[in-house]
Parts: C-alpha cells; sequence; structure tokens
C-alpha cells in the first residue's frame, strides 16, 4: 500500500491525496502457456490433454518430440519459440541427428525445406535429448492509473483491472525490447472520456449508463454552487466513479448481469461493492434531499403513483424542453439547443406529454410491484423522461454528439421537486342543510294533503376534508388526514 499526499508548505493543507494498493495479481501459467499467441500449433507444446487432429493429437511431451522430428510448418524459425535455440543447418543436423536415434540403423537423412541441402545424422546413443525446446518469457502487468482525474482517492479507483491480470508476451528474438503496456510519462491508456476511444475497440466509449456524455475532458463539467435551485440539480454531483455524475437516468450499467464490465470501469474488484456503487442506485437519494423551506412548502406536489393525464398536466404541461437544433454543427462539442414549452396534450393520442404519461404508467403497472412505485426515485426508471425522450433527436450521431448529460436529465431536474412518492390526496367540500317546511306550504287536503311545496333554511353547514388511500389495490383503507368546518363567506 502507498498512500501519498500534497502538501502546501506554507499552510500545511492538503491539496490532493492519493490511496494505492492492490498490486498482489496472480498468474495461472498454463493457462497463459496455453493462450500464447503463437497459433494453434503451438500452443500444443504446453498441452496436457489431447486435441483434435493428427499431429496435435498427442499432449505436450509427444508433440515436442514429433516437432524435433521435422513435423510441422517447415518455415517456422525454431528461435520464434525458444532462447538460444538451433536454427538454419544446425538445426536441420540436429533433426537429422533425432531422427537417426529412432531409426533402426541409427542413421537417418533429412531435408532442409529452406535450403533444400541433404543432412546425415548418426545416433547410436541409449538416450536423447530433444532439439527443440520451446520457451515462453511473459510478464504480469500491473498498474496503477486513474480513469477519471477527478477520482483517484480510494485504492479502486486507481486499479486498472481491465489490464492487471493480463500477460503481456516478449518477442523472443528480441528480449532486450520490453513489450508494449508501460506508458509511464505518457497520457494514461485507462483515461476514457465520453468519445475518447473509437467505439469498435471500447464497449462504453459512448454508453451513457457509465459516463456523462459529452464530458470530454475535466473542465467540461459544470458543478453546482451555493444552493440548488431544485431537487433535480443533484444530478450535476459528481457521484465518485469515473467520468460519472449522480445518475437521474433510466439505462442500467450493469444490465444483461454484465458486472464485469462495471467492476473493470470503477476499479471496484469486489462483486457485491460493484452492484452497491451502480449507477441506478442513486435513485434513492432523492429521498434524502428537499429543496422546499418548511413542511408547508412541500403541500401540494403530485404523486408519482397517480395516473390520471390530467393531474400530470399540471405538472409537465408548460416545462421548457431543450432540443439540439439540427441547423447547428451539433456535432462538435454539442452544437446549439432551442428551447420551447411541452404543449398540452389536448386530442393529439401521439402528443409529447400523453406519451410521456402513458411510458410512466405502463412502467409502474410492469415493473414494480403491485404496480405502485415505492421510492420517489422509482419514477426515473421511465426511459421517456431521459434516454428516450420524446424531445430528442433519435439518429446514431446526436446520441454521440447531440446532448449533454443536462440535456440527457433536463426533465428530472425539473420536476423532481414538484412530486412526491406519498399516495395521492384526495380533497373534498361537504355542503349541508337544515331544513322546515315554510308556513303555509303545507297542502291540508285533497289527494296531495301533508305536501310540503317549500322549505325554511335554518342552518348550514360547509365542510373542507383531505383524505388518503393507502394499501391499494390490495387492501385500501381510507385516512383522513383534516377535516375543518369552513365560516361563513
Amino acid at each position: 500500500r502507498i498512500f501519498g499526499l500534497v502538501v502546501d508548505q506554507a499552510t500545511r493543507r492538503i491539496l490532493d491525496c492519493v490511496l494505492m494498493s492492490g498490486l498482489n495479481g496472480h498468474l495461472d501459467i498454463a493457462r497463459a502457456l496455453g493462450q500464447s499467441p503463437d497459433g494453434l500449433y503451438f500452443q500444443g507444446v504446453w498441452a496436457t490433454n489431447a486435441w483434435g487432429n493428427l499431429l496435435s493429437d498427442a499432449p505436450g511431451v509427444l508433440q515436442q518430440i514429433l516437432v524435433s522430428l521435422g513435423y510441422g510448418d517447415p518455415r517456422t524459425d525454431w528461435r520464434d519459440y525458444g532462447i538460444g535455440a538451433a536454427q538454419g543447418a544446425s538445426r536441420a543436423k540436429e533433426i537429422a541427428n533425432f531422427m537417426a536415434f529412432f531409426a533402426d540403423s541409427h542413421t537417418a537423412q533429412y531435408r532442409d525445406p529452406g535450403s533444400g541441402r541433404v543432412f546425415y545424422g548418426t545416433n547410436t546413443a541409449l538416450e536423447a535429448t530433444t532439439p527443440f525446446n520451446p520457451s515462453r518469457k511473459f510478464s504480469l502487468y500491473l498498474s496503477w492509473q486513474a480513469n477519471d482525474p477527478l477520482v483517484h482517492y480510494m485504492p479502486g479507483d486507481m486499479l486498472y483491472l481491465e489490464k492487471a491480470q493480463t500477460p503481456v508476451y516478449w518477442d523472443l528474438k528480441n528480449l532486450n525490447v520490453s513489450p508494449a503496456g508501460n506508458n509511464i510519462g505518457l497520457r494514461n491508456n485507462r483515461y476514457q472520456p465520453w468519445a475518447f476511444v473509437e467505439p469498435d475497440s471500447d464497449v462504453n466509449s459512448v454508453n451513457p449508463a457509465v459516463k456523462d456524455p459529452l464530458v470530454l475532458r475535466s473542465d467540461d463539467w459544470q458543478f453546482p454552487t451555493n444552493k440548488l435551485p431544485t431537487l433535480g440539480w443533484i444530478g450535476r454531483v459528481h457521484r465518485g466513479t469515473p467520468w460519472q455524475t449522480i445518475f437521474l437516468k433510466s439505462t442500467n450499467a450493469l444490465a444483461g448481469g454484465n458486472i464485469v464490465n462495471w467492476q473493470r470501469w470503477t476499479g471496484n474488484a469486489d462483486p457485491l461493492d460493484a452492484l452497491g456503487s451502480a449507477p441506478t442506485n442513486d435513485w434513492r437519494m432523492i429521498e434524502l434531499f428537499t429543496t422546499a423551506l418548511s413542511d408547508n412548502a412541500a403541500r401540494g406536489r403530485l404523486s408519482i403513483n397517480q395516473s390520471g393525464l390530467a393531474a400530470w398536466s399540471a405538472v409537465l404541461s408548460g416545462v421548457i424542453v431543450l432540443q439540439a437544433d439540427t441547423n447547428a454543427n451539433r456535432y462538435v462539442r454539442g452544437g446549439n439547443y432551442f428551447a420551447y414549452p411541452i404543449p398540452p396534450a389536448g386530442a393529439d393520442l401521439d402528443a409529447p406529454l400523453r406519451r410521456l404519461v402513458t411510458a410512466i404508467n405502463d412502467v409502474r403497472a410492469t415493473n414494480f410491484p403491485g404496480g405502485v412505485f415505492q421510492h420517489l426515485g422509482d419514477i426515473l426508471a421511465v426511459p421517456e423522461l431521459t434516454d428516450r425522450s420524446p424531445f430528442l433527436n433519435a439518429d446514431a450521431a446526436d446520441k454521440v454528439w447531440g446532448f449533454n448529460d443536462a440535456v440527457y436529465e433536463w426533465l428530472p431536474q425539473q420536476i423532481l421537486s414538484l412530486l412526491d412518492v406519498r399516495p395521492p390526496r384526495y380533497v373534498v367540500y361537504a355542503y349541508g342543510q337544515t331544513l322546515r317546511p315554510a308556513p303555509g306550504s303545507v297542502i291540508p287536503s285533497g289527494p296531495l294533503a301533508g305536501l310540503c311545496t317549500n322549505y325554511q333554511i335554518t342552518a348550514e353547514a360547509a365542510v373542507r376534508a383531505v383524505f388518503r388511500v393507502e394499501g391499494a389495490p390490495a387492501s385500501p383503507r381510507v385516512v383522513l388526514e383534516t377535516f375543518n368546518p369552513l365560516p361563513p363567506e
């Protein structure tokens, strides 16, 4: 372990620190030999199990004998597979002598495929050493490297797991040349902000589930200062994993159970710890914070378990959204955006607002027990609020260069402070009167005798009640929160 500090000598204040550990890798030598980049034939020299064709049916020792007898690719230089191995005429002579060891007459001849010359060998010994003795040299490359320069304080932040356990093979022809891998004095190979590496060679190159879009360097972030205006602004706070702020999108870095990809990205070798740091766990943080100045200021928020279009329209209709300007040069670091308010749904069945409400109801009904969101952050599981917003252009270039992280999370940033996970509240106004027959209003005789034709109001009352329904839909229970008689007028 190494613990490093950068200290201001004048004030003795710590300016930076780093904790490094974990350079205790291991290597399966048999596996490393079997995976050496020699091609299938010479991999078999170290095999302990049979393969499936004539020459390589033999495990390693027998195959080594066959190569020493001249079988295999005649163009192969033994120097490629051994340190100080015979080559040229020396190799051909050694093959001839080894062949003679197996011959009844103890003599043999071998035609060198390269020169065409015939070499004669004799061998009357009772034992012989194979002239072909393959070698392999490789290094176990362990490295401390930061991916995001702002994330280097914990041991896992510096572990380059993707390369840490990968053997680096040496070229036996040039043993004085160190194999590639050492980048001391150069930019870290692990430094991988948005689109820094070609997508063909990096699965996370433009993956918004793993890193913030369009953050090409540390200075591209716009971290908030002072008090946050809305709850959704917490999405601009760095979360402590490489190139990522607090995660408010719906995509999952562990989709399909791919925890290894996330472990390599964060340097977290412990699977359980990696699960705990998964971005979608950030959703639970939303309930821990508020921008409301008091409990009274938090009243009137919309329950995310509300399903009505009219109720959601009160929150979403008129909200300003951003869209990439297709006429701008957006393919260079984000281009420009234009803003417009979300229009009311009206009768248009394909209206963006209606699509948002439909998506919220579908995700809640399909993905959550009982069709009920349990936490405020569960609303972020709706892709239409972020990754698949109906307000974002959908072509591939836009996904890479059209939107930064703030645009992806623009809707949650504006509406989260207006939402609540608690059940919907219902307000009921009740109005009652006490009546008695007015003087002379009762018919005294005839077929309608006793019928009152007019009443006199003797008393009246009005009340305002607020209640909620808990335990729905399995076992609903009405809870009365307030019951207030209203004064006259």
